[in-house]
């Protein structure tokens, strides 16, 4: 989150870009595994002690991973909803009559 803010509002501003959504392993379609090619790009034992377990999970725990892409133009994505979503016909929240989206 740091990282973005610095760095990634810096330069979309300067440049006219602008940041795409957050794609993290273990989330959606994202592989888990995708975890130990992102560490091992960035060094992240050495540069913040952020560690891959053989499981693919991150240490310490509550760490997390993620890819965000860089656009010429704004991105607008669609809000991920009941209709796409794999729990649909059992959610809890649909049973009671509301989302997990829901403000």
């Amino acid at each position: 989150e740091i990282l973005i803010g610095l760095v990634g509002s810096e330069m979309c501003i300067r440049d006219s870009l602008y940041l795409t959504g957050r794609y993290a392993p273990g989330y959606g379609d994202c592989p888990l595994e995708l975890n130990d090619e992102l560490c091992l790009a960035v060094d992240t034992v050495r540069g913040c002690g952020l560690a891959i377990t053989p499981q693919h999970l991150l240490a310490p725990r509550k760490s997390t991973t993620a890819i965000l892409g860089i656009a010429d133009h704004p991105v607008t994505g669609t809000l991920a909803g009941c209709t796409t979503c794999h729990l649909r016909e059992t959610c809890s929240f649909r049973k009671q009559g509301t989302t997990c989206f829901a403000k």
